[in-house]
């Protein structure tokens, strides 16, 4: 229950206060380009590790397979809608924090990329 509890703060005082320091210029833009934690290894540094249990028995738990959850725990994998639900659950947190988690691992890693796109303007002729 006190892990439970304490992932819960964490994940709502991050969301709390991150946009405030931004606005107020306290955390340095080399943060804003650090690359998020992806939400496996949040579940495993923050709830299982500290819980004590293996990942066969947080499997079993969580109603899913033992590779399935080791893919997630070693960054293998994308977190999905139904296991971020599963999770969300069992550790009496938002499914919508650890999808968030996920939202902002994926997008940092698809920014990292370069991409050849036009801007979409109207044209003379549309208007």
């Amino acid at each position: 229950m006190a892990i439970m509890l304490l992932v819960s703060f964490i994940l709502s005082v991050r969301n709390k206060y991150y946009s405030k320091l931004r606005s107020n210029a306290i955390i340095p833009r080399f943060y804003e380009n650090r690359k998020p934690t992806h939400p496996g290894e949040v579940l495993l540094q923050v709830v299982i590790e500290p819980l004590g249990i293996t990942i066969t028995e947080a499997a079993k738990r969580l109603g899913v397979s033992q590779e399935t959850l080791a893919a997630l725990l070693n960054t293998n994998t994308s977190l999905s809608p139904e296991m971020a639900v599963r999770i969300g659950k069992a550790t009496r947190t938002s499914p919508e924090s650890w999808i968030q988690m996920q939202v902002k691992y994926d997008l940092w890693t698809v920014n990292q990329k370069t991409f050849e796109v036009e801007e979409w303007t109207a044209s003379s002729e549309e208007r």
